[in-house]
């Protein structure tokens, strides 16, 4: 235990030290995650299937701030968009704009979340999203969630509609089959709304629970948030017949403690066993304060024992010649 602490102490003088360089090579990777993905989940425009282009945004988006990924995010998708469909293109841009505008009027602060939901999405793992929110952000972040998944579900069906063959074909009447087939399919999935119901009841759960002035609030906050969503789906599986893969969900749901562990050992390491309790009053209010305190290391002070070899030479003439004086006298 005593490494472990030791090794968060030093990550986190490592990170005071280099915050700006560490925080800029984030921004890149996430706009690497992201670009690529668009890139090669709809990858319609051949000009833009050109790797280096996605590795150019993300590098721009380093330096800049997140919102600007977002705003970069749509304008990729938009431009692989028009070459499959220029009414999906332009039905999709009303919608960004509509959901850009009420994210920015609600958690502006947030866009990583908006980015990275559907890359949890695309990669099985959108169980991790409201534990780690609900420790680390607050119940606003419900927001862009939201708005990630159903942009994750109105890509997954413009996916499939690029995919059919039939859906694609050009003739009278055309506009309409597609936005029937992209649009209604994305707006009547039950698994849209079971997973935005679970996800917003586990974030709200464990935002509260880990909150509450009791012993291991955060212990207790992370497992009720992973139980919950495991119920929450279990029973969403059952009631409205949704096929969901029971493995990934479980799997999803350690994956989320884990990581929720992780979070907590850097963030919140108190020791419970030291708690106080201190009262005190001004002229208007008495305080009732519990104080826990974190659990820290210090420092290893390091005793370097110099030996100056000349001193020990003089050290041991003098002690001859005392030894000297001795015998004769």
């Amino acid at each position: 235990m005593t490494t472990l602490l030791e090794c968060r102490e030093w990550l986190r003088r490592v990170y005071g030290k280099y915050s700006l360089y560490i925080n800029a090579g984030i921004r890149f990777i996430t706009g690497i995650l992201v670009f690529m993905l668009i890139t090669y989940r709809m990858g319609y425009m051949t000009r833009l299937k050109n790797p280096v282009i996605p590795l150019l945004m993300a590098l721009i988006c380093t330096f800049l701030p997140a919102n600007i990924m977002v705003v970069f995010a749509m304008i990729l998708l938009l431009a692989h968009l028009y070459a499959l469909s220029w009414e999906i293109a332009l039905a999709m841009l009303v919608i960004f704009l509509i959901l850009y505008l009420i994210y920015y009027r609600f958690s502006p602060r947030y866009a990583f979340v908006l980015m990275l939901t559907p890359v949890a999405f695309t990669l099985k793992i959108p169980y991790i999203i409201p534990v780690i929110l609900g420790l680390a952000a607050t119940p606003v972040t419900a927001v862009p969630v939201a708005f990630g998944s159903v942009g994750y579900y109105l890509l997954h069906y413009i996916f499939q509609y690029g995919a059919n063959a039939a859906a694609t074909s050009a003739g009278p009447g055309d506009h309409v089959q597609k936005y029937v087939y992209v649009f209604a399919n994305a707006i009547k999935a039950p698994e849209l709304y079971l997973y935005l119901v679970t996800m917003t009841a586990a974030l709200f759960l464990v935002y509260f629970i880990r909150r509450l002035s009791v012993d291991k609030a955060w212990l207790i906050a992370i497992f009720t948030g992973a139980i919950s969503e495991l119920v929450f789906m279990l029973a969403g599986n059952f009631a409205m017949d949704i096929s969901i893969n029971v493995t990934g969900l479980v799997l999803g749901t350690i994956l989320a403690i884990l990581l929720a562990f992780v979070l907590q050992f850097f963030v919140f390491n108190v020791d419970y066993s030291r708690t106080e309790y201190v009262q005190f009053e001004d002229d208007e209010y008495y305080y009732y304060v519990k104080a826990i305190p974190k659990v820290h290391i210090t420092k290893r002070e390091k005793t370097v024992k110099q030996i100056n070899p000349q001193k020990k030479i003089r050290m041991d003439s003098s002690r001859q010649r005392n030894r000297t004086e001795l015998d004769e006298l």
